[in-house]
């Protein structure tokens, strides 16, 4: 129950992370609510997520392991 619970919590920050909600106010707020429940800091998870998107695809851009960040790395952001 509570792996379902974080995945549809995940879906709303990660639907934030697209602009899904309509005005950037609403997603900025539903973001901030799902990332409390994700344990991700929303506005450090959307710049991650944007830089993601960004260099989708160079591997080089991004270094070793970056993609793969503890809760504890957003923590200290």
């Amino acid at each position: 129950i509570l792996g379902c619970g974080f995945f549809a919590h995940f879906v709303l920050l990660h639907g934030c992370g697209h602009n899904c909600w309509g005005s950037s106010v609403a997603n900025t707020l539903i973001g901030h609510y799902a990332g409390v429940f994700c344990l991700l800091p929303y506005s450090a998870w959307e710049d991650l997520h944007r830089d993601h998107h960004r260099t989708y695809g160079e591997a080089e851009d991004w270094g070793a392991g970056h993609t793969l960040h503890s809760p504890l790395h957003f923590i200290n952001c």
